[in-house]
């Protein structure tokens, strides 16, 4: 909790330049990078969690023009329901995932294609 009405979701990411882009464009804080310098003892250090909860009390939000004018999902869980017998017999199949998570910016249309950034299937 940032305030009374202000609800924060903290993502990390790890060092990879095209997953820094891919959050930076869902992120209401994209403009600014903070450096964590690593945990100790599975915790990040109290000071450095203090001074990010104290810029992030602070700044004024302001919502980027490309958040506004494109639709964007913020996915926190995937399912793969695809048959596996289908994958092992041609990579190429259609896939079918479900994701779990936020729309957020203009309305998403049906039938509109979309990219899939950053995403690992195992």
């Amino acid at each position: 909790m940032s305030g009374k009405k202000r609800r924060l979701t903290i993502i990390e990411c790890g060092c990879d330049i095209n997953m820094m882009i891919d959050l930076a464009k869902a992120a209401d804080l994209g403009a600014k990078l903070f450096y964590l310098s690593g945990m100790v003892h599975g915790e990040y250090q109290n000071h450095e969690i203090h001074n990010l909860g104290r810029f992030i009390t602070v700044v004024k939000f302001r919502p980027l023009t490309w958040q506004t004018s494109h639709p964007y999902v913020l996915a926190d869980r995937m399912e793969d329901l695809t048959n596996p017998e289908d994958i092992r017999t041609s990579m190429k199949c259609d896939w079918q995932v479900l994701l779990y998570g936020y729309l957020r910016g203009a309305h998403l249309k049906s039938k509109n294609q979309i990219h899939m950034a950053a995403i690992l299937l195992l």
